[in-house]
């Protein structure tokens, strides 16, 4: 009998690695994975980037605004009834508190030159902004007393003044003195008695003339001065103006007569930007808006209201598309920065308003 050999097992091939067609699919998900991440991580960082910039721009604009409000909400006052009060209880021919400005025409008069007139803009060649505003912007000059630094009237007798006690005023330092039954008002200059009794005013160290009471708005003209005097009980207040200005390097800036160089309120800013409001109808509610630029001597006495624009602009271009922003009159560059423009009205309290009206902000 004939044996079969036995048949060869056949051997299993074992696989070993991958084919090029799982390692071209791996590789595919892999990228698809990672890109997502990227992608993620991107939209992440740039969601922190536009939270992180948008809280620099409201905490920045709130506070300068504010600050803002608050100086522009004591513009003027002289703690008198405010001249809408007085426009209501008197005759047009005394509805404005009569006010003589002695300061002469010097480097005082750069501050003070104007006064009565409680805000204004100066144009941006004017010596103490030329060669430093952005030209684009309005600058904002705001005139208001030190309440806290003060003297009551004693006696009032020619060019001088006592005082109850010693005053707190250097010479030169600029004054507001009020008459006690609130019919007049002035500014001058001390011109001696520092840390005194007495306050001096005659018409040398800075003042044109001695006289303290009239209608005459500054040493420009005399017409309508007259002599007079302050009762007892008037009181003298330190005068201080603040001007708000936005710099070539996006810095909003504010500079008094007591600083030689501008303090930094805030910075990256792009635009500044002041509208008046002017009450016409005398119901101490502003019905006409103008531009910083086209307000004139005759509208002074009519402004109730201050708009402000100011417009923030990030430090990096993050954006995924550019994006343009108008603010006021201003219109940006189109380009991937973020940017927001905040918004606020103020009524001066001296002329029937006592209250920040609004303030809004918007990015994008």
């Amino acid at each position: 009998m004939v044996q079969r050999a036995p048949a060869r097992r056949r051997q299993a091939k074992t696989q070993q690695g991958l084919t090029l067609i799982e390692l071209m699919i791996a590789l595919v998900l892999g990228i698809a994975v990672v890109g997502a991440a990227i992608s993620a991580f991107s939209a992440h960082l740039r969601t922190q980037i536009f939270v992180q910039e948008l809280t620099l721009m409201n905490n920045n604009s709130r506070f300068a605004l504010e600050l803002l409000a608050g100086n522009l909400r004591m513009a003027g006052n002289t703690h008198c009834p405010s001249d809408a009060l007085r426009q209501a209880t008197a005759t047009a021919d005394k509805a404005r508190l009569p006010f003589a400005n002695t300061i002469e025409e010097n480097q005082q008069a750069v501050w003070y030159g104007n006064y009565p007139a409680y805000v204004e803009t100066l144009d941006n060649q004017h010596p103490v902004l030329k060669d430093l505003a952005d030209p684009e912007s309005d600058s904002l000059l705001i005139h208001r007393i030190q309440p806290e630094r003060n003297a009551q009237v004693k006696q009032h007798s020619g060019t001088q003044i006592t005082t109850t006690k010693p005053h707190p005023f250097a010479r030169g330092q600029a004054l507001l003195a009020v008459d006690a039954r609130c019919t007049q008002a002035a500014t001058f200059t001390l011109a001696g008695g520092e840390g005194q009794a007495l306050i001096d005013h005659s018409n040398t160290g800075k003042n044109c003339r001695s006289a303290l009471f009239g209608t005459a708005r500054d040493c420009r003209s005399s017409e309508g001065v007259s002599q007079g005097s302050f009762s007892p009980g008037s009181y003298i207040y330190a005068l201080n103006s603040a001007l708000i200005f936005l710099d070539k390097t996006g810095q909003l800036r504010f500079k008094t007569p007591e600083f030689e160089e501008p303090q930094t309120l805030v910075d990256q800013v792009e635009h500044f930007e002041v509208r008046y409001g002017l009450d016409t109808d005398e119901d101490a509610v502003a019905n006409l808006f103008k531009a910083a630029k086209d307000i004139t001597a005759a509208d002074q006495p009519m402004i109730t209201s201050v708009d402000l624009f100011v417009l923030f602009k990030s430090q990096k271009a993050f954006l995924p598309s550019p994006i343009g922003k108008r603010c006021g009159r201003f219109e940006s560059p189109t380009d991937n920065y973020l940017r927001s423009c905040y918004q606020s009205r103020i009524n001066l309290r001296n002329r029937g308003g006592d209250h920040l009206e609004s303030l809004a902000g918007n990015g994008l």
